[in-house]
């Protein structure tokens, strides 16, 4: 499991809002532990929310809407991060391909 003190649906570290027209404003490190936050664009559309682990690290998203110029995606869809080193000594995250949506996230 992921560890999020509340569950996933409710998680203890709370559910907080970003609106933000750019989209670019959602954070991938120093959420709030244990929480969810909401993207939404200008005029309040849900476009994407992020799970944030014990460490405030990103652990899972789900996507509403954003671009998709080849009408490939299905939404909503999800993907999960994971966090690694890499051969640089540096700590980097890969965001899985799209999944479909989860039922333990919500």
């Amino acid at each position: 499991g992921y560890g999020i003190m509340g569950g996933r649906c409710r998680p203890s570290g709370g559910i907080n809002t970003i609106e933000d027209g750019s989209l670019k404003n959602i954070p991938k490190l120093d959420g709030e532990p244990n929480s969810r936050t909401d993207l939404y664009d200008d005029n309040g559309e849900l476009i994407q929310s992020r799970w944030y682990g014990p460490d405030g690290w990103a652990i899972w998203d789900r996507d509403y809407k954003h671009n998709d110029p080849n009408g490939t995606h299905e939404f909503p869809h999800d993907h999960n991060w994971f966090w690694r080193w890499n051969k640089n000594g540096k700590y980097i995250f890969d965001r899985t391909d799209t999944l479909p949506v989860s039922p333990e996230f919500c």
